[in-house]
C-alpha cells in the first residue's frame, strides 16, 4: 500500500473525525475502514499504479472511505458530483 501521510488518521486518535446523521466516527474507526477498503481494492497487487477510479455517491462516511482508500492503494480518484446526474 502507498505511504500517503495522513497523520490525523494514523495517530489512532479517539477524537471525532466525522459525524453522519446521529452517528459519529473517530479517527481510528475511519482509518480502519480506509485500510480495509484499500486492501480490498489491491487484492494481490502491491499498488494500483495511479489507476483512475471514478465513484458516484453523496458526501458521507463511504465517500471519505472510498476517496482515501483509493489514494492509499495508489490510485487516482475521480469523484462524480451527484447533482450532475439523474436517476
Amino acid at each position: 500500500m502507498s505511504e500517503i501521510p495522513f497523520p490525523y488518521l494514523q495517530n489512532g486518535s479517539d477524537r471525532v473525525a466525522l459525524v453522519e446523521g446521529h452517528n459519529s466516527y473517530n479517527y481510528s474507526e475511519v482509518n480502519s475502514r480506509i485500510n480495509r477498503f484499500a486492501t480490498g481494492l489491491l487484492g494481490d497487487q502491491e499498488d494500483l499504479q495511479e489507476e483512475r477510479i471514478a465513484f458516484f455517491m453523496p458526501a458521507s462516511l463511504d465517500y471519505v472511505t472510498t476517496m482515501h482508500g483509493v489514494w492509499r492503494a495508489g490510485g487516482i480518484t475521480f469523484p462524480v458530483k451527484c447533482s450532475l446526474c439523474s436517476f
